[in-house]
């Protein structure tokens, strides 16, 4: 997710901006770069949390609107942040607020799928968890066999008698 820089860790405090030198965050927590390589579709940036928590995050792409995100837990758990499935959450001008989990995967290949309706105003919800999915990836990570999901849980929500809209950096969000 997109979130401000901080006197503390940044030097400077300074509201998300929607471009690529905004601060990130995961699961609350600020994510400090450690290292950079390559460039165009293949840089990869690798992150650590402030408080580091031994997750390894890889973002790809050659800047935040076409990046995708991978993090690795110390357990082995592997998370995919990727904008499928409706993952990656944009205001009504097509920037990209939040990047949502779209995979969750254990090291024996087990998955679990996310699925989102957005309302095209920088919110989501979760329409879809699919699980019992299997996956083999090969030593360079890609997939070899792959195993869909064959059980889900569908979400349906009512409509909010109101909204409530909010701003960022000027973008309406409107839940």
């Amino acid at each position: 997710t997109r979130g401000p820089r901080t006197l503390y860790s940044d030097g400077k405090v300074q509201g998300v901006r929607f471009v690529d030198s905004d601060a990130l965050y995961l699961d609350g927590q600020k994510l400090v770069l450690v290292s950079e390589s390559g460039n165009g579709p293949t840089r990869r940036r690798e992150f650590r949390k402030e408080a580091d928590d031994v997750s390894r995050i890889l973002q790809i792409g050659a800047n935040l609107s076409s990046s995708s995100f991978i993090v690795q837990t110390k357990g082995g758990v592997t998370l995919r942040f990727d904008g499928t499935n409706g993952s990656a959450v944009r205001t009504a001008d097509g920037a990209i607020i939040r990047w949502c989990v779209s995979r969750v995967a254990d090291t024996a290949g087990n998955y679990i799928e996310f699925r989102y309706n957005q309302n095209g105003q920088g919110e989501h919800t979760v329409s879809s968890i699919r699980y019992t999915g299997h996956e083999v990836r090969d030593a360079n990570g890609n997939l070899t066999s792959d195993r869909k999901p064959y059980a889900s849980v569908d979400f349906r929500y009512e409509i909010a008698s109101r909204p409530i809209d909010a701003y960022v950096s000027g973008r309406l969000i409107r839940r």
